[in-house]
């Protein structure tokens, strides 16, 4: 609202958000550095030493523990989110899009997405990577938002930045399969980004189409029932971003020409009906189906017989066979 009245606030408001984000992510870094039980450690060991000059003492409670980094990984996802919605809108405002805007927003997407690359925040605060790289991938959307013209200079480094995350290599610590797929559906969602707002690069850019292509080819069999992310489904904050990571790849797929995936085009398809029939079981509706098909189509209000609610859902073949 602030950037469709005052477009100079909104251009200054996302340049010290990117400030205000290095800044965080220092911080963040920092304060996984110094965890608590490091220091817990060093107690006890002195604790032993002296031990036996010590009287015994009662138990005390054990104080909880306090995340110092959640207020870091707070305002990391806020002012990334700040930053992707006024990017979006500023082309349309007087004044436009500045110069060099989108490349200091690329680089402080890149810090981000790296974090996932750090091997003291994998092992010790998984949390702060997945914080860092989804607010990564949102400033990337929003700059993809913006259309071709102002990123048609950077597309390869989100290329590269796609390949690294897509890799999905062994993390260290407690960094587990449903901290990867976070990552891999904040990737996701910037691809199909991308695919929206910039997908006449994929006919202009030499690589774009088959980089694309290959990257979803490569995603796809991890999100499977017996993938390695698919297997995450019995986890129940894991769940959701699954079904939204299966989301943002067939949407992807349905954004590329037709031809593009031939060697996969039929995973693409069972993959495709197996979760419209988990989502049919689940009773999930499609707000925009009687938007996409005439309502001639009567037979999409056929239901099994177990599930209908009303006279003339079970389609007719039975009342045919008693005439």
């Amino acid at each position: 609202a602030v950037t469709s009245v005052f477009p100079d606030r909104g251009r200054a408001l996302v340049r010290q958000s990117l400030a205000d984000i290095k800044l965080e992510h220092a911080e963040l870094i920092t304060a996984t550095g110094n965890l608590p039980r490091t220091e817990a450690k060093q107690e006890a060991n002195l604790g032993a030493r002296f031990a036996r000059f010590r009287r015994q003492t009662t138990p005390t409670k054990e104080v909880a523990k306090v995340d110092v980094s959640a207020k870091h990984k707070q305002s990391i996802h806020g002012l990334a989110l700040v930053v992707s919605i006024v990017l979006k809108d500023l082309p349309s405002q007087q004044g436009g899009l500045p110069k060099g805007l989108i490349e200091q927003s690329l680089s402080v997407a890149e810090i981000l997405i790296d974090t996932l690359f750090n091997e003291a925040m994998t092992s010790n605060n998984p949390g702060g990577v997945c914080t860092c790289v989804k607010a990564g991938f949102a400033i990337i959307s929003g700059a993809f938002a913006t259309g071709m013209s102002a990123t048609k200079n950077h597309v390869s480094v989100v290329f590269g930045l796609w390949e690294k995350v897509s890799k999905g290599a062994e993390r260290g610590g407690n960094f587990s399969s449903a901290h990867e797929l976070v990552c891999i559906e904040a990737m996701l969602q910037s691809t199909v980004a991308f695919l929206r707002y910039c997908s006449g690069f994929l006919l202009t850019t030499p690589d774009a189409l088959s980089t694309t292509s290959l990257l979803l080819e490569q995603t796809l069999p991890l999100l499977f029932s017996n993938g390695k992310l698919g297997k995450t489904q019995s986890i129940a904050a894991a769940a959701g971003h699954l079904d939204s990571a299966r989301a943002a790849i067939l949407e992807a797929f349905a954004w590329l020409p037709p031809g593009s995936y031939p060697m996969i085009a039929d995973s693409v398809f069972e993959f495709a009906a197996s979760n419209i029939q988990s989502s049919i079981e689940r009773d999930v509706t499609c707000s925009i189906l009687r938007s996409l098909v005439s309502n001639e189509d009567v037979i999409l209000d056929s239901t099994a017989l177990s599930r209908a609610r009303s006279q003339g859902q079970v389609g007719g073949a039975q009342d045919l066979e008693k005439d």
